[in-house]
């Protein structure tokens, strides 16, 4: 460019303009190293590892996979760990009931007792009891009851939170499948895009050298491309959270 304005073909403003893109690509070159540090010490503690990891690098791409055509998302829900707490909760309210009637019913004890007796040692007469008990909860305040009460309004509570999870843990998978296959398809859109700018911003460089474009418009031909190229990396992220999610 400045050889283009030194000669006279362009103005200074474009060359001011290319040299405030120039600093601008050091800028976001800088933001670009500053975020792989981040991340190689992300990973660090993920890992779990002492070591350094500055030098660790990622040279092959992510594996992927296609969606999957169907999928049992209410089968996907009952595996989870949200789930299979709240049927634990439910069985445990449930216990709960039981230990709370029986309250009502009588107890039962029985004891029993064995030894020796005598005015010598060792002693030599034998000597046994056995005793039997029942206790009839009659009057305690109601405390029975109301904990009995309390019981069930404890297991309602324990499978309505079932079944909400249920239906949470469905509109959550839906809706991170929905965002999978979203997110798939604009891969491929973003793709095409940069295959078409790639060609358009070829032409408008050949149409640029040999003064058939302005700097104007092939500044827009290039900033196009650019901006598509960043797109594309966002998508292809974005593609691989959305698998993993």
């Amino acid at each position: 460019m400045e050889l283009r304005f030194t000669s006279g073909r362009e103005n200074k403003g474009s060359l001011l303009l290319s040299k405030a893109y120039f600093e601008q690509a050091k800028y976001d070159h800088l933001q670009a190293m500053h975020s792989l540090e981040l991340a190689q010490v992300q990973l660090q503690k993920v890992l779990g590892v002492q070591e350094n990891l500055e030098q660790i690098e990622v040279t092959e791409a992510i594996p992927t996979s296609r969606p999957s055509s169907q999928i049992d998302i209410k089968q996907l829900v009952l595996d989870t760990p949200d789930y299979q707490q709240s049927i634990a909760q439910e069985q445990s309210a449930s216990a709960g009931i039981v230990l709370a009637r029986s309250s009502f019913f009588p107890s039962l004890t029985l004891t029993g007792s064995n030894g020796n007796t005598g005015d010598q040692w060792y002693p030599q007469n034998n000597h046994w009891s056995v005793g039997v008990g029942i206790t009839f909860p009659l009057f305690n305040g109601g405390k029975d009851y109301f904990g009995t009460k309390a019981a069930f309004a404890n297991f309602r509570s324990a499978s309505f939170g079932k079944q909400n999870s249920l239906q949470l843990g469905m509109t959550k998978i839906k809706q991170s499948y929905n965002a999978y296959l979203e997110a798939v398809q604009k891969l491929e859109v973003d793709r095409a895009f940069v295959d078409a700018t790639e060609i358009r911003a070829k032409v408008a460089r050949e149409k640029y050298n040999n003064g058939l474009l302005s700097f104007d418009d092939w500044d827009t031909i290039e900033n196009d491309l650019i901006n598509r190229q960043k797109t594309l990396i966002q998508s292809e992220r974005d593609r691989v959270i959305a698998e993993a999610s």
